[in-house]
């Protein structure tokens, strides 16, 4: 089965890109008033990071995974 992975991996760039965006802004925020409410935001937009970013690892290991199996020699029985 072949799958193709460009447009998840574009979408995990653009959602890492706006995660980051995110993050940037959630941590001046919290530089100019630290507050519960603005730790809060900090800390769901590091959650959301994280989100991306093992998404992305695991799509990797997938890859790695299938990669493997399609390079490993295929084995012939011999005919009975």
């Amino acid at each position: 089965m072949t799958v193709t992975i460009e447009p998840l991996r574009h979408q995990l760039e653009i959602d890492f890109r706006r995660g980051r965006e995110e993050l940037i802004e959630a941590r001046l925020r919290q530089g100019q008033k630290d507050t519960p409410h603005n730790r809060s935001y900090v800390a769901e937009c590091r959650t959301r990071v994280d989100a991306v970013l093992d998404m992305h690892l695991e799509m990797m290991r997938a890859l790695s995974a299938d990669w493997r199996v399609r390079a490993e020699p295929r084995s012939h029985s011999p005919a009975t």
